[in-house]
């Protein structure tokens, strides 16, 4: 179990993770460590609003290892509520603190989706900041449930340490949620 797991901010029916990006990028070294599956979903008061039409993601957002708080309206709404999250941990932010964290300590992500080459100008763009920074590769497919199977082995094959998928919410929770195992 990842330090911090028991802290969280109960908001609209969402339990949301209360801790700092520090303790979010511990919690993802936890998980590469640990070599388990975890879904780590990035909520923004839009989805948290999308769920109420969409009972699938709100069960997918549930079920996520790791909910981050990636909106300050959910900031705002914790501190109404009494349980104050620390701070705004956003996916974007996420990414380039896990970017540096890798050229550190050699992890090796898999970026999945946008639009093609999207990707692949991520990782040269993170790479040229973060030198030692590099990916086990890169596909922008499709969140199609008919190329799943492709896109799983190509993950695979690559040998990543975590995946980011970049599909838009919805579609993106839902794809890892279909495909974590």
């Amino acid at each position: 179990m990842w330090e911090g797991s028991g802290s969280f901010c109960s908001i609209l029916g969402f339990r949301i993770h209360n801790l700092t990006y520090e303790q979010a990028l511990g919690a993802i070294e936890t998980f590469i460590a640990e070599g388990i599956p975890r879904q780590v979903v990035t909520l923004n008061p839009e989805l948290v609003m999308l769920s109420f039409k969409d009972p699938e993601f709100r069960a997918i957002v549930n079920s996520a290892a790791l909910v981050l708080p990636d909106g300050v309206g959910l900031l705002w709404a914790s501190r109404m509520l009494g349980c104050p999250l620390r701070e705004r941990v956003t996916g974007v932010d996420t990414v380039e603190r896990f970017a540096e964290l890798a050229s550190r300590k050699g992890y090796r992500p898999f970026l999945l989706g946008a639009a093609p080459g999207v990707a692949e100008r991520a990782a040269a763009n993170l790479a040229r900041r973060y030198p030692g920074f590099g990916v086990a590769g890169t596909y922008a497919g499709s969140p199609s449930p008919a190329e799943e199977d492709e896109i799983v082995g190509m993950v695979r094959q690559a040998g990543a340490d975590i995946l980011f998928v970049a599909y838009g919410s919805p579609a993106q929770e839902k794809w890892i949620a279909r495909n974590l195992r």
